[in-house]
């Protein structure tokens, strides 16, 4: 009985279930549930505001710095290296991103943007204008590269409306936006550095005008490049380094020196020959580089204070004797020797032996000189007793494992270290080979000599470098 009683029920509740609700049933109904959801929000926000003074409570060490001492910080976050770029993943652009507090400092902080890289074939003129209007009054340390004409224009434009903060300079653009910087007043230039990214098709048309720099009192350095293509003059009398990197006439060159009486760095590299009487004095100069051609520039100087002296090319017995005669015309006291790539072993000999005849010279690059090679059937140059004997410092670079006579340079570093024939005891070497892959590692042998070298107190750097120009450290005896 009682189980028919229930069935008589619960088939009464399910009727009343399929019937639609009333008005006033579905009002109360949403009211409720409405009620119970803002009950739910009203905990939610109050959970919220909880948390969210609980996190402002919270202080960051960093953030409680005072400003001077976080911009130190920040400026110490760019590379020491290279110049800024307008990337996201490097200062100042990435300590932008870090907080609010951050952001409007790094904006409201000129120094930050006084310093650029701008690569203008991927970047828009736009953001340069952004960033160097960023940097206010500061003076500006700015390189500029881009090789399409077409761009090159409206980045040259933004650039020049902060001319006058330019600082230190580098430009590397297409022939026809440099007109851009004739008679243009730079008054706080202080280095000045102009090449070429592309060649118009019709260049008598563009150059027909040399460009000139007629105000920079403060310029002091000043490296050219692609001359004759391009014809800038820049003020030369204050200059203590110019660097001529294409092919200049002798003679223009010599001529150019005439007015640079401060120099004091000085790497040309010139062609044809000169008639002139006497050699040019300059009395500061103490680094020269050039080229060993037809005639080199040795014949036409007389440098009495020159320490640093760097040579490349080929070398022959007439290159010998014009060092010869400037050594001894200057008596000049050199400490450091540089030789690129001199392919004639004897020629190397002598102009080693030619290079100081005192025992002054203290370190020795050498570069792709043929003397190293295994090919070479000469005696070893450095065991000569009147070949450097002041030699302490030694660096060899440019080679092949497979290509330089391992056995012949340890035999040079370990008499030089003891010091025979009366040389100065070897203090260092430096050896940078150029990698093929695993193919060309050192030989296990050379690398088992040079750390016995170095348990005896000999200074190694031994690195190899791939042809993605990633350097390897195989022995570094200071670590």
């Amino acid at each position: 009985m009682t189980s028919c009683v229930q069935c008589a029920q619960d088939h009464s509740q399910r009727q009343d279930r399929s019937q639609p609700f009333s008005n006033s049933t579905r009002r109360t109904y949403l009211r409720n549930r409405m009620a119970e959801l803002d009950a739910s929000i009203a905990a939610l926000s109050a959970e919220r505001r909880s948390l969210q003074e609980e996190s402002d409570s919270i202080i960051y060490p960093i953030l409680s710095l005072p400003t001077e001492i976080t911009i130190e910080v920040f400026l110490r976050c760019a590379a020491s290296n290279r110049l800024p770029s307008p990337s996201p993943s490097e200062a100042p652009l990435l300590l932008a991103q870090i907080c609010s507090r951050w952001r409007q400092l790094v904006l409201d902080t000129p120094v930050l943007w006084r310093s650029l890289l701008f690569h203008g074939d991927s970047s828009s003129a736009e953001l340069l204008e952004l960033w160097l209007s960023r940097s206010g009054s500061m003076p500006l340390d700015y390189t500029l590269y881009c090789s399409e004409p077409s761009r090159a224009g409206a980045l040259i434009e933004a650039s020049i409306l902060h001319s006058h903060r330019w600082q230190n300079i580098s430009l590397g653009l297409p022939l026809t936006s440099y007109p851009a910087l004739d008679g243009l007043p730079l008054p706080v230039l202080r280095a000045i550095r102009v090449q070429l990214h592309h060649v118009a098709s019709n260049v008598n048309e563009v150059v027909r005008d040399p460009i000139i720099i007629p105000h920079a009192p403060l310029l002091r350095t000043a490296h050219i490049s692609s001359l004759p293509l391009l014809k800038v003059y820049v003020p030369l009398w204050n200059l203590t380094t110019l660097q001529l990197s294409s092919d200049v006439e002798l003679a223009k060159c010599v001529e150019i020196l005439e007015n640079c009486p401060e120099l004091v760095h000085l790497d040309v590299h010139t062609t044809g020959s000169a008639d002139v009487l006497s050699p040019l004095i300059i009395e500061h100069l103490e680094s020269l580089a050039f080229n060993l051609g037809e005639a080199h520039i040795l014949q036409h100087l007389t440098l009495p204070r020159l320490r640093r002296l760097t040579a490349a090319g080929q070398m022959v017995a007439s290159h010998v004797s014009h060092l010869d005669s400037f050594v001894r015309r200057s008596a000049c006291i050199l400490d450091f020797l540089s030789v690129h790539e001199a392919h004639e072993p004897g020629a190397l000999h002598a102009w080693l032996r030619a290079a100081s005849p005192s025992s002054s010279v203290a370190e020795l690059e050498l570069v792709r000189c043929a003397a190293w090679y295994t090919s070479g059937d000469m005696p070893s140059i450095l065991l000569a007793p009147d070949v450097l004997p002041g030699l302490k410092r030694l660096r060899i670079s440019g080679y092949q494992p497979s290509h330089l006579d391992h056995n012949r340079l340890i035999d040079i570093l370990r008499a030089r270290r003891k010091g025979a024939s009366g040389w100065a005891v070897l203090e260092s070497v430096a050896i940078d080979l150029v990698s093929r892959g695993s193919r060309g590692m050192p030989r296990s042998s050379m690398r088992a000599s040079l750390r016995a070298l170095a348990a005896e107190g000999l200074d190694i750097k031994f690195t190899t470098t791939d042809r993605s120009v990633t350097t390897h450290v195989i022995i570094d005896s200071r670590v």
